[in-house]
């Protein structure tokens, strides 16, 4: 009985082997992650694809959401002492381990402005000074445009040291020289060892200096002995005083300004970024109805081959038997 049963076998793997030809998957799915700005998801999936000889067909698309970020960004700014309404409208951030520029319009910039004053002031001038009336400013390294709103002056006399020169001898009288001219004085030398004086000398010595009206003169103190100059036996005494004098001092205004900017991308507050995987489902085609009638005859043949092939041993067994 082995032979029959291995025909038996052979004979099922035929069958077998017919109808799984028609006994094919009729669903396939493929994954695919990508980028949307949209929650309006749309992945350009391929409508057919062939694979193992079978041909496939989209029948429909799932999203699944796998991460979901905001493409909104914005930073907020806020800038003092600008000299100018000019606050920089871009500006580079790190967001999410990138260099981002974000940008500002001018509808994202307020300003507010500050009205701060600037001194400048010359110590020890005989006459006025001639402040300009406008002039640059430079604070803490900015420069700033100033206008002239005021000046104010303080008396503040300059003191001076001159020396004069005398001729005459220890024992006659003095002269003041007078640089192409002299003046005679009378002076009691030894009643003047510390310095001269007479009758009249601060105007006589202001006038020998050539001082503006104001000034003063101290008393004199010899700063030399006698000695010969040009055949002429002469002395030299100096004096203290002050002059006219006056410090200046010139008040500027300027502006600064303040700005608080708003800086953002081009997407709108609410906007998202996702990552989206795509699961997309395929059908098989069907078969064609001549495949489908092919395999059931092949199916038929095979049966009919095994019945006729079985019978065949069996009746050879039998007449062996007999035998």
């Amino acid at each position: 009985m082995k032979p029959v049963r291995w025909l038996l076998l052979v004979c099922l793997f035929m069958l077998a082997s017919t109808s799984v030809t028609f006994a094919k998957e009729s669903r396939l799915q493929k994954e695919y992650v990508f980028e949307s700005e949209s929650a309006d998801f749309s992945y350009p999936a391929e409508k057919t694809i062939r694979k193992k000889e079978t041909t496939w067909h989209l029948n429909g698309i799932e999203y699944e959401i796998m991460e979901e970020t905001d493409r909104y960004q914005s930073r907020k700014e806020t800038y003092t002492g600008l000299s100018e309404k000019q606050a920089p409208l871009k500006r580079v951030y790190r967001i999410q381990g990138k260099n981002v520029t974000l940008r500002a319009d001018a509808e994202d910039v307020q300003y507010s402005e500050h009205t701060e004053t600037w001194t400048q002031t010359l110590t020890g001038r005989t006459s006025p000074p001639q402040f300009t009336q406008t002039r640059d400013v430079v604070i803490e390294g900015k420069t700033y445009a100033a206008t002239l709103v005021g000046t104010r002056q303080e008396d503040s006399p300059k003191p001076y040291t001159a020396t004069v020169r005398f001729s005459g001898s220890p024992d006659a009288d003095f002269y003041l020289d007078w640089g192409n001219g002299r003046k005679k004085l009378t002076l009691k030398q030894r009643n003047q060892e510390m310095g001269p004086a007479w009758n009249g000398y601060r105007e006589d010595v202001l006038q020998y200096l050539k001082l503006p009206e104001g000034s003063t003169v101290g008393s004199g103190r010899w700063s030399s002995g006698w000695q010969e100059e040009n055949g002429r036996s002469v002395r030299y005494a100096t004096f203290t005083g002050t002059r006219p004098a006056a410090n200046y001092t010139a008040t500027y205004q300027y502006s600064t300004y303040d700005a608080v900017v708003i800086y953002h991308n081009d997407a709108e507050p609410g906007e998202k970024h996702y990552q989206v995987k795509a699961i997309c489902t395929y059908e098989a085609e069907e078969t064609p109805l001549w495949k489908v009638i092919a395999g059931i005859g092949a199916g038929i043949l095979a049966a009919a081959a095994c019945v006729v092939l079985i019978f065949y041993v069996l009746q050879r067994r039998k007449k062996e038997g007999a035998e």
